[in-house]
């Protein structure tokens, strides 16, 4: 008769920020940039700190409002207060 053998049951690895950001991000995802006047910029700032969301999060809001096929809820946090 064989002893049992018993498996190493050590902690499960520690995810780091950048495996748990690949982890949320299901869709390829590209960076757009652009320049927009000053008085554009302040008042969408404003806005999103009166929201309390970023900016970014405003954008993709106004894309989802124009019709741009994407779920706005699937959107990571991306540094949204949650007071």
């Amino acid at each position: 008769m064989r002893p049992a053998v018993r498996l190493a049951t050590g902690p499960s690895p520690v995810p780091t920020p950048k495996t748990r950001a690949a982890a949320r991000r299901k869709t390829k995802a590209t960076v757009l940039k652009v320049e927009v006047p000053d008085p554009v910029w302040t008042a969408l700032r404003q806005e999103a700190l009166d929201r309390r969301v970023t900016v970014k999060y405003l954008v993709l809001e106004a894309l989802a409002a124009k019709g741009y096929a994407f779920d706005l809820s699937a959107i990571p946090k991306d540094g949204r207060r949650l007071r």
